[in-house]
């Protein structure tokens, strides 16, 4: 078994939006996360991203290649849907796959942007 850590770590901060999409909120947390670990961006293997409303507030479910493209990587991609638990799936796989020997350097992170689509729809997806 492969022992995991974290590299860095990176945040956008928290707050209404509307003008900026979720790729743009990924993209400044990648580039905060990757000077924080000095990991380059050509040893990522892959890219876990978590999404729960991809669909209704950017109208793109595939939001997996788009991220690791937003963040620089040229790497499989992959979005983890679980409602609100999406990014901690990412996560939880992204420490699987390097304990079993997958991958040694994964770029994982998530995003939800909510206010474009007002309350009734940010409820409504709920």
């Amino acid at each position: 078994m492969s022992d995991v850590r974290v590299a860095g770590t990176g945040l956008t901060p928290f707050g209404n939006s509307p003008e900026r999409t979720g790729r743009d909120l990924f993209a400044e947390a990648s580039i905060t996360a990757f000077e924080a670990s000095g990991v380059p961006r050509d040893d990522v293997e892959a890219v876990l991203y978590g999404n729960f409303m991809g669909e209704l507030s950017e109208h793109q479910g595939h939001q997996g290649p788009l991220m690791a493209e937003a963040a620089g990587v040229q790497a499989p991609a992959t979005r983890y849907e679980s409602a609100c638990a999406s990014s901690g799936t990412a996560v939880r796989e992204a420490v699987k796959r390097i304990r079993n020997g997958e991958n040694d350097v994964l770029l994982v992170g998530g995003a939800e942007r909510m206010t474009n689509l007002g309350t009734a729809g940010a409820t409504e997806a709920l």
